[in-house]
């Protein structure tokens, strides 16, 4: 979308209604090679923070433009317009399209036979707000965990009692040979400080810990068969190992993620940078911040194979393509091999 995105209403303007939320999608939704990509496949939809603003938070406004006077009507009208041009089931927003609550239901799960459950998460809706940040501003921060005193407190959550709850027995009941956990981010740490300190950020898995050892430990206690975590939002192609416990790198390797870039967006980091932060982050195996595009996941009986396609140049729509990576991991055996 890459090519009429000068033509969207600024994300400054801090009273967006349904009608300006309307008007977002009808010009994404104008895009011929979208529409073309909804009529070739289905899709299963989870969402992130642009949905509504960057970095929000639950019910609490993210940083783009000036304070919001009515932070939670502009909630709704995000939501309701997500319902309107999105392939969700009506059931789970009736609520809020019948005015009787804020919240609805887009987590859920989707089971391919016995070969794999696709589980699709929202971290958005439900967690606490980021910690820390400095003078009390919205939105996310990047900081030092030894600095503040709540990063680890066990009761924060990034998806809520609810969720967590319901993904848990999802495991305890999956009979599927691979179990796909589709999300926002890259649920591996970060470490962008790569001169010996720490400093992460608090907007993703990163700033909710003890959740992410949660959902690791209900993959060890349920004895989930072949965990595969897939990613996005950090605008950067990150691949790694899940680790039973991230501050012992030797430690039991769980699963493996893939965190993909998107299509357009530009790189918060330089490749030199991301070549850096693999020397601090060994969980990692791979990351580009160099080129777009995105990736593809062939699951069969005896492995995962997942390829990084990319864009020569994300700014021109008639861009060559080409593989970037390619990763293969054999069925109940939690190790990436990068073959290409």
């Amino acid at each position: 979308l890459h090519r009429r995105r000068h033509s969207f209403p600024t994300r400054r303007s801090s009273d967006l209604t349904l009608d300006t939320y309307r008007a977002r999608y009808a010009l994404h939704k104008s895009d011929l090679d979208l529409q073309a990509m909804h009529a070739a496949a289905p899709w299963f939809i989870t969402w992130d923070d642009h949905e509504v603003q960057n970095d929000y938070a639950a019910s609490i406004q993210g940083n783009s433009g000036r304070p919001v006077v009515d932070f939670m009507a502009r909630r709704r009208a995000a939501y309701q317009a997500f319902y309107e041009h999105m392939p969700v089931r009506r059931a789970n927003f009736d609520a809020l399209i019948a005015h009787h609550g804020d919240n609805v239901r887009v987590f859920g799960s989707s089971r391919f036979g016995q070969l794999a459950t696709l589980y699709l998460l929202d971290n958005r809706q439900f967690r606490d707000p980021q910690a820390c940040n400095p003078n009390n501003r919205f939105g996310s921060s990047k900081l030092d965990p030894s600095t503040c005193a709540i990063w680890n407190q066990p009761q924060r959550t990034l998806l809520g009692q609810e969720q967590e709850s319901w993904l848990s027995h999802q495991f305890e009941t999956s009979t599927s040979q691979w179990n796909v956990i589709g999300q926002q981010t890259a649920l591996g740490p970060r470490n962008f400080d790569t001169k010996g300190g720490t400093q992460l950020s608090n907007d993703g898995w990163d700033g909710y810990p003890q959740a992410r050892q949660r959902l690791i430990d209900a993959m060890i206690q349920t004895k989930l068969r072949n965990p595969v975590v897939l990613g996005g939002d950090v605008h950067e192609n990150w691949v790694g190992h899940i680790l039973s416990d991230y501050s012992v790198p030797a430690s039991r390797k769980v699963g493996v993620e893939f965190c993909g870039t998107a299509i357009s967006s530009l790189a918060h980091n330089s490749q030199e940078k991301v070549t850096e932060m693999l020397r601090v982050n060994p969980h990692f195996i791979y990351a580009n911040a160099e080129y777009r595009g995105y990736g593809i996941a062939e699951f069969t009986p005896t492995g995962l194979t997942t390829t990084l396609r990319a864009v020569e140049d994300a700014t021109n729509p008639q861009s060559g393509i080409r593989t970037l990576a390619q990763f293969v991991v054999e069925s109940d055996k939690p190790v990436i091999q990068k073959i290409r």
